[in-house]
């Protein structure tokens, strides 16, 4: 087998002239010249070097190609070329599609009437003579350069609702599938539950219907419900996204999403808007800022330490509004260096909270249908809706409104942005009428608190409610107190009506080598109980070496029963072997109940892709000594794991399985559990490449493979590494970039070319080569490719007999028909098709 091909000058003169006229304009008549001198030997005298004269050499047709704009990915289209002329030149439509990808200025660019001529196609570059339009045929790209000025300024990160692409039709459903089993030795007596989980949907065009339930039965499984094994539904929704609202629509049974209000269970519809429709640099919190440059000013912005922007503006007020969000905040320290080298510098506070929204941002929430509690609908009819309302840097409103038969419940508040931390601050007044004639009514106080310090790096974030009567209800234990009847006195820990709320987190970082600390406390009594619920924890991280090791203490009191339980815990983890896969933890710790204990645990995971996990732990505590030892296997059809166990008293044993069946427009696939969002790869033929985002996920025998998880509104790469696909197959691309809408499934077809490579190696008549760059052709008339140097011809998975035909002019002489005949081959394994076959033929 011969894989080597000579080069020369002459053939990297002759295709770095090919490669030069393919990025050439999209449309232009320039004609360009080449010597023939340059070329040597056979292709002095034989190749026709006029069809190359035109530098515009793009065929006419239809391509599905990435657009760029000032080297910026604006989105990818279908572009038409056309013969406008005799001249054999193609140009450049301009269509209203690839016009809103382009997303350039129509206050300065005058194009509104192109679309009404009576031409079927307007040339793009007659149509905006400000642009400079390229197209590269061997990249499908299309490159267009235009100044800054003609283009609509948009947040970094912005993608075009055009460019939102919807899936195809598919089915899916997860599974979750648990066994568990525990025998006591001395009564003989062996328990088990099982629990079987499922969330499946079904996509059609821009609807999307899901679906979430689960089934549990067994002797260890708790009967409060009175409900046996019977299957019980949590949500059953049909959705679709509303771009120009930039948020999702629910009708069914679902749980609403209100961060003001609690969560509810309802049965109805429900509007919310939709973060991820957004640019990554417009989520979240971060304020504007905003100056006045003297000149063509650079504006630097530094956050703790760090340069998170640097900008050019021009003389006059500017403002930057597209800051990324940082996890914790930092006040911005601002710098504007003028063009003649002064500089000043002003701060702006910048502490992140979840209810701090940017300058001008808007979130709202509607929700209205019939309440739910478990799988009881209650005959409670519900209208739940918030606002939320960015003002200015430091200060965000909210709103919001809940009512139900009897009660109504008004919320204001708000979150203020000021250099000591975020602090927000919210008021909840409610009135309901019981069905006795009480009316009952109370206000509900709740303020939180956020700061990151710079200089110590320390991120403190603090919660206080004040319930300041007994008559405060929220909408489900207004319900409840409505429907004093036996299907709800299931849910009575429900009605439990705080009175004081408060809890702290702390966490702390120290300089390099110190570790790391937190502290989180929680308190809370009520007012139809007497007792308070309080737990308090506390820890430091480190390492030493390669060392690892957390100490932690935390104390708990129960108000059911008044106990006070506290508990220290130490712990030490050391990497075993080269390679990091394999640790061992050592843990001891004491309990005020159960005394103290020690253990030990090895845990590792090795394989192609850390396909298998195990984990073997021994303990010894208040007298008795355990072991249990733990297993994992990761595949492309989904997740398997066992456990088992001994100790004094008991010998236990588990299994559990899950993954994904998902039906598609190219058959039936198993795999691990998808997200809402996801993608099928279709390459056919090329069996066992893995996927280049999945962990441990290959092509199967049909060239088909499941990306579990996508990120809606955003651009993903989704491809295969072709390494383990055997070289009996081509791909014309190994990746394309896919932009889903939320919730669809993409279909990303990756056009293959499979067979046998064929080198053939192709001599005249008179035992001369043909001209080198000669077109060679099938006798369907689909391109195979061109002569290199010697007569070379490579081709993947021609006909066992058929002909190759040669073109190097226009002339009947300068076209010949090149007949072959492949040998047989009896060796049917892989390897035998992966062999690169070498056959001579003359062309006539």
């Amino acid at each position: 087998m011969c894989r080597y091909f000579p080069t020369s000058s002459t053939y990297v003169l002759f295709f770095s002239l090919l490669y030069a006229l393919s990025t050439q304009p999209a449309a232009g008549q320039q004609r360009v010249e080449f010597d023939e001198a340059f070329l040597r030997g056979a292709a002095r005298h034989g190749l026709d070097v006029s069809r190359f004269a035109q530098h515009n050499r793009i065929p006419p047709g239809e391509y599905e190609s990435d657009i760029y704009v000032n080297n910026v990915w604006k989105g990818k289209t279908r572009l038409h070329f056309r013969e406008l002329n005799a001249n054999g030149a193609t140009t450049l439509c301009l269509s209203d599609v690839l016009l809103r990808i382009l997303d350039l200025d129509p206050a300065r660019l005058s194009y509104r009437n192109i679309n009404h001529r009576e031409t079927p196609c307007m040339a793009a570059a007659e149509a905006i003579p400000q642009a400079t339009f390229s197209y590269r045929l061997d990249d499908l790209r299309l490159n267009v350069d235009i100044a800054q000025i003609y283009v609509r300024q948009r947040p970094r990160g912005y993608i075009s609702p055009d460019n939102w692409q919807t899936g195809v039709p598919t089915a899916f459903l997860n599974y979750d599938y648990n066994f568990y089993q525990t025998t006591m030795r001395g009564g003989n007596r062996t328990y088990n539950a099982r629990f079987l989980h499922l969330n499946g949907g079904i996509n059609l065009g821009n609807w999307h219907y899901r679906h979430q339930g689960s089934l549990s039965w067994g002797n260890m499984v708790g009967n409060d419900e009175n409900e046996g094994s019977r299957y019980r539904t949590y949500a059953n929704y049909l959705q679709r996204d509303i771009p120009l609202l930039k948020s999702q629509i629910m009708l069914g049974d679902f749980i609403t999403n209100n961060v003001l209000f609690d969560t509810l269970s309802l049965r109805g519809v429900q509007l919310f808007s939709d973060d991820r429709m957004l640019p990554d640099s417009v989520r979240g919190y971060a304020p504007a800022v905003r100056g006045i440059a003297q000149s063509n000013a650079l504006v630097t912005i530094r956050q703790n330490a760090n340069i998170i922007s640097e900008t050019s503006v021009p003389p006059g007020p500017f403002e930057i509004n597209d800051l990324y969000p940082s996890s914790y905040g930092g006040d911005l320290h601002v710098t504007i260096t003028e063009a003649n080298g002064s500089a000043r510098t002003f701060i702006v506070p910048f502490n992140t909270m979840s209810r701090l929204l940017r300058p001008g941002g808007l979130k709202y929430h509607f929700a209205a249908g019939r309440l739910k509690l478990g799988q009881d609908t209650l005959n409670n009819r519900v209208i739940q809706s918030s606002l939320q309302y960015g003002v200015n840097n430091w200060l965000t409103v909210n709103a919001g409104v809940s009512v139900s038969e009897r009660f109504r419940s008004l919320l204001f508040g708000g979150a203020f942005n000021t250099s000591l931390g975020a602090f927000g601050f919210d008021m909840i007044s409610s009135r309901t009428s019981l069905r006795s004639g009480e009316r009952q009514a109370g206000v509900t106080w709740r303020a939180t608190y956020s700061h990151f310090v710079p200089a110590t790096k320390s991120n403190i974030a603090l919660t206080a409610a004040h319930y300041s009567s007994n008559g405060y209800h929220s909408i489900v234990s207004a319900a409840l107190q409505d429907n004093q009847d036996g299907s709800t006195r299931r849910f009575r820990y429900l009605p439990d009506r705080q009175k004081n709320q408060l809890q702290l987190t702390w966490n702390q970082p120290f300089a390099d080598r110190w570790g790391s600390a937190y502290l989180t406390a929680y308190t809370n009594d009520y007012w139809n109980r007497s007792g308070r619920d309080t737990t308090v924890q506390a820890g430091y991280s480190n390492s030493y070496r390669n060392i690892s090791y957390t100490l932690s203490v935390s104390r708990t009191r129960d108000y059911y029963t008044a106990k006070s339980s506290n508990h220290v815990f130490l712990s030490f983890s050391i990497p075993i072997g080269k390679t990091g896969n394999h640790t061992l933890t050592t843990q001891a710790g004491n309990q005020t109940d159960n005394g103290s204990y020690v253990s030990s645990m090895l845990a590792g995971s090795f394989g192609n892709n850390n396909a298998y996990a195990y984990a073997a732990t021994a303990s010894h505590g208040s007298g008795s000594t355990s072991g249990s030892i733990n297993g994992t296997y990761r595949s492309s059809y989904g997740l398997l794991s066992a456990s088992a166990g001994v100790g004094k008293g008991y010998r236990q044993f588990g299994v559990s399985a899950s993954g994904a069946a998902i039906v598609h427009p190219k058959g039936i696939s198993f795999s691990e559990q998808v997200g809402n969002t996801f993608a099928i790869i279709s390459a056919p033929g090329a069996e066992g490449a893995r996927v280049a985002a999945g962990t441990n996920t290959r092509l199967d025998a049909n060239g088909i493979a499941v990306v579990p998880y996508l990120n809606p509104y955003q651009i993903n790469t989704v491809g295969v590494d072709p390494l383990n696909a055997g070289r009996n197959v081509d791909f014309e691309a190994t990746s394309y970039q896919v932009i889903p809408r939320a919730n669809g499934t993409m279909l990303v077809e990756l056009k293959t070319k499979t067979g046998r490579g064929v080198l053939f190696q192709i001599t005249l008549a008179d035992g001369t080569f043909p001209p080198l760059g000669t077109d060679v052709l099938d006798e369907q008339g689909n391109t195979v490719g061109f002569v290199a140097q010697q007569g070379y011809v490579f081709a993947r998975g021609p006909q066992q007999t058929g002909a190759l035909f040669l073109r190097w002019g226009s002339a009947e002489s300068a076209q010949c028909k090149a007949s072959y005949a492949l040998e047989q081959t009896t060796d049917s394994g892989k390897g035998a098709s992966d062999q690169l076959i070498k056959v001579k033929v003359q062309c006539h």
